[in-house]
């Protein structure tokens, strides 16, 4: 996964937590530490991306592209 607009990466575990340098974290704490804000945690989901193809899109956009493919209960 890349994390927008920066050059930073990480991988993706088996558990759904990212791998960076090391470290294991989850979406939204990582990326508020490479953001360096202030903040502990920033919503995950609109700051990281995957490949699809040639170009990269949001892990919220998967994330309702999924939720929309899910039978109405």
């Amino acid at each position: 996964l890349h994390l927008k607009n920066t050059a930073f990466q990480a991988y993706l575990t088996s558990e759904g937590k990212l791998e960076f340098q090391g470290q294991i974290y989850d979406i939204h704490t990582l990326a508020a530490h490479l953001k360096n804000t202030k903040a502990k945690r920033l919503n995950g989901f609109m700051y990281w991306e995957a490949k699809r193809g040639e170009s990269k899109i949001l892990l919220n956009e998967i994330r309702e592209e999924y939720r929309k493919s899910l039978p109405l209960a």
